[in-house]
């Protein structure tokens, strides 16, 4: 599980992301993933990437999304 921060955390290791990153943002149910993923991954084609690693980051928790009617989700890939 990975969380983006602004500062250290003493109690947590902290890494940090270097490289070239490619994301794009969805909205709607979690149930859409594989659908997203595979868009996702013609959207890296089409600007000429190769994905090596993929991360997903919830905007929101289920419950957070269903009380604010709207539910992103960021896909985002370490690319070459």
């Amino acid at each position: 599980l990975y969380l983006a921060v602004n500062k250290p955390i003493p109690t947590n290791r902290l890494i940090m992301m270097n490289g070239k990153y490619l994301c794009k943002v969805y909205e709607g149910s979690f149930n859409n993933i594989n659908k997203w993923m595979a868009d996702f991954a013609k959207y890296t084609t089409k600007h000429n990437f190769f994905i090596k690693k993929t991360y997903l980051w919830y905007t929101t928790c289920p419950k957070c999304a269903k009380k604010q009617g709207k539910n992103y989700v960021v896909i985002v890939a370490h690319v070459d």
